[in-house]
């Protein structure tokens, strides 16, 4: 078991109106943005506070399979194993909502909805081995 298990990796918003949220978050956290490719296309905006990176934004808006999706926070917990965490997802009465899928410099990514429904990001962070 690696030292990064059970730990929130990464927070990211996903939103159809980055501009507006960026705006808030720029007011209410004091964070500024730094935009990057997305691994699907378009962008994605990096939130940071000083020189540390804190959080990322999504823009679901022109994605189709995200059209009905609501503006919500996703929480990325790290794993040590992506299919030992798909597995004890399934068999503790959660469900895969995205196969795992590569970020480069980042990790492997999966989401699954937990037990009870709700979503989570879970990650074999790139660094943590």
């Amino acid at each position: 078991m690696s030292e990064f298990r059970g730990a929130i990796w990464w927070n990211e918003l996903m939103t159809h109106d980055i501009d507006h949220a960026q705006a808030w978050y720029r007011r209410v956290c004091g964070w500024r943005f730094q935009t990057t490719p997305a691994v699907d296309g378009g962008d994605y905006h990096v939130a940071y506070l000083g020189a540390q990176p804190v959080a990322g934004m999504l823009d679901m808006s022109g994605m189709e399979r995200h059209a009905e999706t609501r503006s919500q926070w996703v929480a990325y917990v790290a794993v040590d194993d992506m299919e030992t965490a798909l597995h004890q997802t399934e068999i503790g009465g959660g469900q895969i909502a995205r196969e795992p899928f590569e970020v480069p410099h980042v990790g492997r990514i999966a989401i699954v909805h937990d037990n009870v429904g709700a979503l989570l990001g879970v990650i074999v962070p790139e660094t943590a081995g």
